[in-house]
């Protein structure tokens, strides 16, 4: 792929960037005892007038009103002689004065530097304190302003008599000199699919967290084996074992010698191994390596891929190099003659390709003496919509992490990176140009300063696995989607539903309002922390006014069907593999340079549920041609056809998704399943939209539900108090974060209300115990997801096997193998990304909207500026400005086999680097504004400490907030308990420094006995002891979350809670549960008395030490008896139809009501005096009312009353009555109806389920029925 140099079309023009400082004169005139020096001659210009200083009081309002005015009228520009300055600066380069050198190799400390700045170099890179500041003011990642609130902001600064304010056009000059010195290139790239969208440049980025010394520390370059633990992503198998040698860490430098790998090296036995990759074990540095045998000649090597070996660091003795030199030495062969590879299963003996054997690693060479290592990444993609308001404007956005940054960090806002956005572009179309830079980086590598080590370093990106809600992922592995036949990205399991045009399928079964148009809205991209509610979003996937297929109706499954479509769903098939899918993708291409071709292609997505929309512009086109007639001939559509491929690139790859050309990414396997929309907006959602569908609306259940709710105990949950009334009448119209508090107290609530069944809250409690693994920090036995996961899915079809058709249930199997590949699941959720959306969302809306992708790229390069200056971050100081913000065009058409024109400055090493002046740390000190505003919430700001306030609550070090009465884990010598909190003790010795500091030394803790699980629960009860315990703070490890035992207390719901309006307490009661408590005497009653709540998420990996162990369900029979259950309904509403066709099918002729016949039907009211002969009460047969009420609709003009019957708790048996259709057929001879067949069926909802209809019989118009 080729970038090309488009002068004519640059976005900007640069100016040269070997500056240290900036310095541009200001509006308004400083004080006249000052002397205006200019930045480009140094030369002293008279002083200018005196500020006005403010006026008398009394005259002090109409100054500043007038001031106002003026400056709003006259606008933020320069004078002349302001604006003349500024552009000869430009023009000739001179600024105030010459940056600070170092050497490549200096050692650049903060003491150096303190030493030479001087007084004029403390808000070094801007000239004084107010232009830092108004800066940085313009540039807070969650507070940014428009270009009006500026100049407002300027007006009140010189208002308040603030003398060196530089305007608003100064300003603008001095952002873009910043940019140029230290900030990130924005590059305009012009798709293959024909859009134009701009990318940060993503060396940029990653050289600046590895000089950032706030990020620096904790990076981490080498994988390790940590054996079944898992707890980062440095410890899965995707980076330990599966990466390949050439992306990952190089070398390791031992006895002053650097160990690459791919080169032999000698170790103090006097074997030859032939490293392939580093890692770690228990802080020890080891590798596997293949071992090298000598010919019988000793005249070379062979290297045995028959085995891999581990050899330790201490055991190396020479490195390639001094190998090289002083293998006679030892009489060995020289390490340069590798005659081959001896593989197993093979006797022949193939040629050594991976590196050259004379050179050895070519990275050796590019280093030059410096560290090589390894930069892997979290790829994250997802739309988000670029307004305020609920109308959906879709931003496509690219965003990334460091993979080796520790899980508490990797998702912190200020670790997150801006890559690109777009309104037009597609993702793969946008994935081009990050591909091109990624290849151009890992051909090259990225130099960067450690601030750590002080020295320069090579890096290595790569890509450990691409993020995103599951239509992104699916359409970044060229997937069809969760609606194709083959609905799932990472194996090749399929559904039994018919196949609709386009290889999709609809949801036939549905539950009753549930939403069929997708498995992933925009609703569900909705984040946790986001207040964007479902019923407000729409689907992104459908956007654009395209029509949704027509849905065939599904055929009847027989039971042995449904039997098999849930053992697919239950298991996983075989795993897709990335060849395989490049070979269908290669059919689909050659079909389409075909004539007629079209349905090939169409048929085989509709079988593989492989398509590339990225290939699918070119398929298009090609297609197109072939099938548009406008009078050609056969003949000519098949040569206009042949000339369109031959126009086409000679590398028919380039025609496919970018995602193909990333090194060592297989797309099927490294899309690990999202937690966040296929559990938390996935299960919880499906199960609370029916749980709450279930409960009755006509008697207090739901009130109930709304009490319990509201009264719900959430401390140890680090979420506020729940509102009922908002979770319950609001069910469809909920946000991540509200199903991320219900899968966590939903079986508290649920159990005994009308309509919850003992399978549907089973299925919330196994939902929650997958919840506890699922958020889990730390992982030391993965067979427990399998568990929880069978029995989940278990209880899910247990309860019924319709949610079955839902593709999230399946795709949930493949998550125990991505987090053995990648970690903990936590590690790779999106909830952090997500989060980060309202900031892209931020830039939007301050812009003019006219090129979205090209100001928010800029606006989030001066971000990322702002927050690495404020680090303390280094950045090099002799960039040409020449090779900056190059235009590139990706498209195919004008790509060749010719090496990629290097886009980023970083692709070289720099000479000179330095860091902003000491006066600008000074500036993060404010808690707030490093965590709120700035993002800096990195761990050097954090303060660990244990707080005590007013001996009322305490902090623990993992941020839980402790208060008098809460529920805490805590170290009880050797034994991990549970206990409550009763008080925060500190000594009161005199000059104690916990006591000066507002420290707590110790804690006191009522213990508790954990019992047997709950009954209904299956959770660990607690019973409270009298015995006390004085615990050290340090020994505190968490806040956990413990429910009172309302079940066996049997707690009623009583108008106690106090109803606060505006802050105030008013005398209206609400409801609220009533806690039962025994008394103290009475032990016996005291027992399990409360509940441990182990589907909590925060702190989950403490909690699962008193979990109860997850019973084993046979799945086998849990499938045979739901499909038996499920095959018997349907035969029951299938016979329940069939008798209501018949009972409806009496007609008779027109005759006129008369008045006996209207006394004769009031008389078969059943609270009248003279009750039905044929159906009564007493007879067992359900009752009914027939009433004489108007036609509601206004045509009726019937000089009688229309005949409304109301039949309540009927049952299947009382419409096989022969009396009954007797009645029914008496009054519809009255009502002088011909009744249609199709109106009056019954549905049924299994043998003992009752059910109200009321049907209202016109004698001008056909039988309606409607609910009662």
């Amino acid at each position: 792929m080729q970038m090309k140099n488009c002068n004519s079309t640059a976005t900007s023009h640069h100016e040269p960037s070997d500056l240290s400082g900036i310095s541009v004169e200001h509006e308004l005139p400083v004080s006249s005892e000052a002397n205006i020096v200019n930045p480009v001659t140094s030369e002293q210009t008279a002083p200018a007038a005196p500020f006005n200083q403010p006026p008398p009081e009394d005259a002090l309002a109409q100054q500043i009103s007038t001031t106002l005015s003026e400056y709003l009228l006259s606008g933020a520009r320069l004078s002349e002689s302001e604006q003349q300055h500024v552009d000869d600066a430009k023009e000739q380069g001179q600024f105030r004065d010459e940056p600070h050198e170092r050497p490549m190799d200096a050692n650049i400390s903060d003491s150096d530097t303190d030493e030479q700045d001087s007084s004029d170099e403390l808000w070094y890179p801007w000239r004084n304190k107010e232009t830092c500041i108004l800066d940085i003011l313009r540039h807070i990642p969650r507070c940014a302003f428009s270009e009006r609130q500026n100049i407002v902001i300027n007006w009140a600064m010189r208002a308040l008599g603030l003398n060196d304010i530089p305007s608003e056009a100064s300003m603008q000059k001095i952002d873009k000199a910043l940019q140029r010195l230290c900030g990130v290139d924005s590059i305009r790239f012009e798709g293959a699919l024909g859009h134009i969208y701009y990318t940060n440049d993503l060396a940029a980025l990653i050289a600046q967290e590895m000089s950032n010394p706030l990020v620096r520390p904790y990076l981490n370059f080498l994988p390790e084996d940590a054996g079944r633990h898992l707890s980062e992503a440095w410890q899965g198998s995707r980076w330990l074992r599966e990466l390949i040698p050439q992306l990952g860490t190089q070398m390791i430098r031992s006895q002053n010698q650097d160990f690459y790998v791919l080169e032999p090296a000698l170790m103090y036995d006097h074997r030859v191994y032939i490293p392939l990759r580093w890692f770690k074990r228990r802080g020890r540095i080891y590798a596997k390596a293949y071992r090298l045998l000598p010919d019988r000649e000793k005249q070379g090597w062979l290297v045995d891929r028959r085995h891999e070996y581990e050899i330790a660091e201490r055991d190396l003795l020479l490195s390639f190099p001094q190998f090289r030199e002083s293998h006679v030495r030892y009489n060995l062969p020289t390490p340069t003659n590798l005659l081959g590879v001896i593989t197993s299963g093979s006797d022949e003996i193939t040629p050594w390709t991976l590196t050259d054997p004379e050179k050895g690693n070519p990275w050796r060479e590019r280093a030059k003496g410096h560290r090589v290592l390894a930069f892997p990444i979290w790829l994250y993609c997802d739309d988000t919509s670029g307004n305020v308001s609920k109308r959906w404007n879709k931003h496509n956005s690219f965003l990334f992490t460091a993979a080796g940054l520790p899980r508490r960090l990797v998702h912190k806002e200020y670790n997150i990176h801006f890559l690109s956005t777009s309104n037009i572009a597609a993702p793969v179309e946008m994935l081009d140009g990050i591909v091109q830079q990624l290849r151009e980086c890992q051909q090259h590598g990225i130099w960067a300063w450690d601030s750590l080590q002080n020295e320069w370093a090579l890096l290595i990106p790569s890509v450990l696995a691409i993020l995103g809600d599951n239509p992104m992922q699916s359409e970044i592995a060229c997937h069809i989607g969760l609606r194709g036949n083959f609905f799932c990205r990472s194996c090749w399991v399929s559904s039994s539903t018919v196949e609709s045009e386009d290889g999709e399928v609809g949801d036939d079964n549905a539950q009753p309002g549930e939403d069929t148009q997708g498995e992933d809205t925009a609703s569900d991209n909705a984040s946790i922390y986001s207040n964007i509610s479902e019923s407000e979003a729409t689907d992104s996937r459908s956007a654009g006014g395209q029509k949704q297929a027509r849905r065939r109706r599904k055929p009847v499954e027989t039971m042995k069907q449904m039997m098999d479509r849930l053992k697919r769903f239950m298991t996983t098939g075989r795993p897709r593999v990335r060849d395989e899918t490049l070979r269908i993708l290669q059919h689909q291409f050659e079909s389409a340079t075909k004539m007629g071709g079209q349905s090939d292609i169409q048929h085989n997505r509709t079988q593989t549920g492989i398509k590339d929309t990225y290939l699918n512009h070119f398929i298009d086109r090609l297609c197109h041609i072939a099938s548009t007639r406008r009078g050609r001939t056969w003949a000519q559509r098949k040569a206009e056809l042949a000339a369109a491929v031959a126009n086409l690139p000679a590398d028919k790859t380039a025609l496919f998704s970018p995602v193909w050309r990333i090194k060592d990414l297989d797309p099927h396997k490294d899309t690990p399943v999202e937690i966040l929309h296929v559990v938390l907006l996935g299960f919880v959602k499906y199960l609370w939209r029916d749980s709450v569908a279930r409960i009755p609306d006509k008697d207090d259940s739901r009130k109930q539900l709304m009490a319990r709710l509201s009264s719900c105990n959430v401390s140890g949950l680090k979420f506020p108090p729940l509102s009922g009334h908002t979770l319950v009448t609001y069910a469809k119209s909920l946000t991540g974060r509200d199903f991320r508090a219900l899968v966590q107290v939903a079986p508290f609530v649920l159990y005994g209300l009308p309509g919850i069944s003992s399978e549907l809250l089973d299925a919330w409690i196994a939902l929650g115990s997958l919840v506890r693994l699922v958020w889990q920090p730390e992982i030391h036995d993965l067979d427990q997801y399998l568990e929880g996961i069978d029995y989940f899915l278990n209880c899910v079809c247990k309860l019924t096997p319709r949610w079955f058709n839902k593709p999230k249930f399946h795709i949930l199997l493949h998550l125990p193998e991505h987090i053995r590949r990648f970690g903990p699941a936590i590690l790779f959720a999106t909830e952090g990304f997500e989060s980060f959306n309202a900031v892209i969302r931020a830039h939007s809306v301050h812009s003019n909207r006219q090129s979205p992708s090209r100001d928010i790229a800029r606006s989030m390069a001066r971000q990322n500026r702002t927050r690495h200056i404020l680090s303390g971050g280094y950045f090099p100081i002799n960039l040409p400005f020449s090779s900056r913000s190059i235009e590139t065009n990706s498209s195919p058409a004008n790509q060749s086999t010719s090496t990629p024109t290097i886009t980023s400055t970083w692709i070289r090493m720099h000479i000179r680097v330095r860091k902003a002046g000491r006066a600008v740390g000074s500036l993060i000190t404010s808690g707030e504004l490093c965590s709120d505003l700035l993002g800096l919430n990195i761990e050097s700001f954090l303060d660990k400490t244990l707080k005590r306030n007013a001996a009322r609550k305490l902090t623990l070090v993992n941020g839980d907030i402790c208060q008098i009465k809460d529920w805490v884990i805590f170290q009880d010598h050797n034994d991990t308990k549970v206990g409550r909190l009763v008080e925060i003790l500190q000594l009161a010795t005199k000059g104690s420094v916990n006591e000066r500091d507002g420290k707590a030394d110790w804690v006191l803790v009522q213990k508790s006995d954990v019992a047997g699980p709950h009954s209904v629960l299956k959770m660990p009860t607690l019973t409270v002891t009298n015995a006390l315990s004085v615990v050290p703070v340090e020994n505190l490890h968490c806040v956990v979350n413990v429910q009172h035992n309302c079940i066996a207390r049997q707690c009623p719901v009583e108008e106690t809670t106090t109803v606060v309006q505006e802050r105030e307490k008013t005398a209206q009661r609400s409801l609220g549960v009533a806690h039962r408590f025994s008394s103290r005497s009475d032990s016996a009653s005291r027992a399990s008395e409360w509940v441990l709540n182990t589907s909590q998420m925060r702190n989950s990996h403490f909690v699962s030490l008193f979990a109860c162990r997850t019973p084993k369900l046979d799945t086998d029979k849990v499938i045979f008896d739901a499909a038996k259950k499920e095959i018997d309904r349907a035969k029951q509403r299938r016979v329940g139809s069939e008798t209501g066709n018949r009972n409806n099918t009496s007609t008779s002729t027109p005759s006129h009501s008369t008045a006996a016949e209207s006394r004769s039907r009031m008389s078969l009211n059943p609270a009248s005096q003279a009750p039905s002969p044929p159906l009564s009460r007493s007879s067992g047969s359900p009752g009914y009312t027939l009433l004489p009420e108007r036609c509601p609709t206004p045509p009726c003009t019937s000089s009688s009353h229309c005949l409304t019957v109301h039949l309540a708790k009927a049952l299947p048996s009382f419409f096989r009555q022969p009396q009954t259709h007797e009645t029914i057929a008496a009054l519809l001879k009255q009502c002088s109806v011909t009744v249609a067949k199709r109106k009056c069926q019954v549905v049924w909802h299994g043998k003992h389920v009752s059910y109200a209809i009321a049907w209202t019989f016109c004698p001008q118009k056909a039988i309606s029925k409607k609910p009662v």
